[in-house]
């Protein structure tokens, strides 16, 4: 079932953020404050984001190697993480 609520989100966030495609996490994370890196997870996942308070900063890892289309999933989908405040 679509969820109207974070549709409307997502198509807020990409107008915003970036209106003409492609869309680039990479530069939507950096316009945010966001700080990048690669990460190591294993089988469990393939991303992660965290919130480091003493810094004020986020902190999103995406896999350090392989297909560079699930690296931009994986980035991607930890900015949906970002976005939906209740994910935070």
């Amino acid at each position: 079932m679509i969820d109207v609520r974070l549709e409307k989100l997502a198509d807020d966030i990409r107008d915003t953020m970036c209106p003409q495609l492609p869309v680039d996490p990479v530069r939507i994370a950096k316009d945010e404050g966001i700080l990048l890196g690669p990460g190591q997870f294993g089988e469990c996942f393939s991303g992660r984001i965290e919130y480091h308070p003493q810094d004020r900063k986020f902190l999103l890892f995406y896999p350090a190697s392989g297909n560079p289309r699930r690296i931009r999933f994986s980035i991607s989908h930890e900015l949906g993480h970002y976005y939906i405040v209740e994910h935070r």
